[in-house]
């Protein structure tokens, strides 16, 4: 519920600068894997078609390409897909360049790990899931790590 709630508010942002009388068109890149893209597609395509955006769905790299992404007003990525050729690098790339949207969900982050342009654009990549805590101390928030590393990060405002 939360996806299709963050995913939907994302994606709204697209529909306030489509022209008027003409829907938004979306490419969904998902894949096989374990967030199951696919089974999330019916619940956002419900909540965002009724805000005047078309979604399509493909697992396909191939459907990375510049004749086929340029019929999509955004590209709306939630998958794990490891890495990119660069054929479909080069078209992802230009694509956003050119003004079109890019909509990276969650494990998006963790796509295409052999492009350094796709991590920069996306704004960081996915690191590790891990054991990691975080608490408050006193006023003070703290996460220790699995080996016991200490690191107090932010400190908590009184409410007043």
């Amino acid at each position: 519920m939360r996806f299709l709630l963050f995913a939907a508010t994302l994606l709204f942002q697209f529909s306030v600068s489509a022209a008027p009388g003409r829907r938004l068109e979306l490419l969904f890149l998902g894949d096989k894997g374990h967030h199951k893209p696919f089974d999330r597609y019916p619940a956002l395509q419900s909540a965002v078609g009724i805000k005047g955006m078309n979604i399509t769905y493909t697992e396909s790299l191939k459907d990375l390409n510049e004749a086929y992404l340029n019929k999509f007003d955004a590209l709306v990525i939630f998958a794990n897909h490891d890495s990119i050729a660069a054929p479909q690098e080069k078209a992802l790339l230009n694509y956003v360049a050119s003004g079109h949207g890019l909509v990276a969900i969650h494990c998006a982050s963790f796509n295409f790990r052999n492009s350094k342009e796709f991590v920069k654009m996306v704004g960081g990549q996915f690191w590790r899931h891990g054991m990691d805590s975080i608490r408050e101390e006193r006023g003070k928030y703290v996460r220790e790590d699995q080996d016991g590393r200490r690191d107090v990060f932010a400190q908590r405002f009184a409410a007043g």
